[in-house]
């Protein structure tokens, strides 16, 4: 049995929560919990298993925007004594603080700014696929070690790297897309000699299996999961023996979706702007967004603009513009209705009552870019976690 982490979630998905984000992370630990409980009952224990599958359910009602907690960590007192509604800070890992062991913690509850201590031990981080999955944050393939399977281990604040190893390469970042879908993780569009429109499911211990094949090349794609499908968008596109030289024509805006009932790729509606790269993309329970990015070609203009696509209706609409204009703006993190962004200084941009977000700068860029966050991961923890 496979016990999608966004299910709950997904039923009360016509009212929007405000701990949305809260309640992916603790949805994404019961599964967990699941998992292990169902490999601790005996062959052919049935009673064991179904007991295990009714401790879940449970536990994804308890969650933040869960069945009993539709309005977040303010349903109830019971509701906000949920372990996760206290995971209110964001760390962010980022391979220039990796030298030093440090990574930088976003308090959200008054946006301040501060260093905390991480070990990154041996860790690839550059161009790795970090996930949170079944309540683990991993880090798979990488720049250097593109077989790499490690996550953050011990009381959180250091990396373990498992014996485990991916089965096919990969490297994340400007080469490919990852995130959960169907209970696994999908890697995809790494490999370019499969005209990187590839996909490949990882699950801990298991061999990789290809997934559908894309329609489209998605090289330099992003890719999110929205209500258990895959949605992704943009692309290089891929031409073997390199003939078609017009950065122009060698992109496209396509988007497409792997429904996660029919598992077959279809096509959404073309992104409304110039073919564009190094953007990021999020997805809450409402609508899948864009942020940023830059265009092909004529001098590769930096595109600060936000959209939100609505996949039922297949409108991209503008919703404001990020502040920072910086050449590589690939740093950016969704946390329920605001976003974090940074290159050299970082800004919080919220959504407004109107549906437009309103940005600002958090961390100003005092010291000649001394963070140079480039493809940083952003991982909620408990406030206070890690500090010095």
């Amino acid at each position: 049995m496979r016990l999608s982490v966004s299910f709950l979630l997904a039923s009360s998905s016509a009212q929007s929560c405000d701990d949305f984000t809260l309640g992916q992370r603790c949805q994404s630990a019961c599964n967990g919990d699941f998992y292990r409980c169902q490999d601790s009952c005996d062959n052919g224990d049935f009673t064991c298993v179904t007991r295990c599958e009714a401790e879940s359910l449970d536990c994804q009602s308890a969650c933040p925007c869960g069945a009993n907690c539709p309005q977040g960590c303010s349903t109830s007192e019971t509701c906000g004594g949920n372990k996760f509604c206290s995971y209110t800070s964001i760390m962010v890992l980022n391979p220039k603080q990796h030298f030093r062991d440090q990574a930088l913690a976003i308090n959200t509850l008054d946006d301040s700014v501060s260093e905390v201590v991480f070990d990154y031990k041996f860790l690839d981080l550059e161009d790795a696929c970090s996930v949170i999955f079944r309540g683990e944050s991993y880090f798979l393939g990488g720049y250097q070690r593109t077989r790499q399977v490690a996550k953050i281990g011990g009381e959180g604040c250091e990396v373990e790297v498992l014996d485990d190893r991916l089965s096919v390469d990969h490297q994340d970042g400007v080469f490919g897309s990852c995130s959960v879908f169907d209970d696994q993780v999908a890697l995809c569009f790494a490999v370019e000699n499969e005209e990187s429109k590839t996909c490949f499911a990882w699950e801990p211990g298991m061999r990789q299996t290809q997934l559908p094949t894309a329609n489209e090349s998605h090289d330099w794609a992003e890719m999110v999961n929205f209500r258990g499908s895959l949605f992704t968008k943009y692309s290089w596109f891929f031409n073997q023996e390199e003939t078609i030289s017009d950065p122009e024509i060698r992109c496209h805006g396509k988007s497409e979706i792997l429904d996660v009932g029919s598992k077959k790729w279809t096509n959404g509606t073309d992104f409304p702007i110039s073919p564009l790269r190094g953007h990021m993309m999020t997805a809450d329970d409402q609508f899948v967004y864009v942020l940023a990015g830059k265009t092909i070609g004529g001098g590769a203009a930096l595109i600060p603009s936000a959209y939100k696509y609505d996949v039922s209706s297949g409108i991209w609409s503008e919703i404001g513009s990020l502040i920072q204009r910086s050449s590589w703006l690939n740093s950016v993190t969704q946390f329920n209705s605001s976003w974090y962004a940074g290159y050299c200084a970082l800004e919080k941009a919220t959504l407004d009552e109107n549906g437009m977000i309103d940005s600002e700068i958090i961390l100003p860029d005092n010291n000649n870019c001394y963070m140079e966050l480039y493809y940083a991961t952003f991982v909620e923890i408990p406030a206070g976690k890690c500090q010095a």
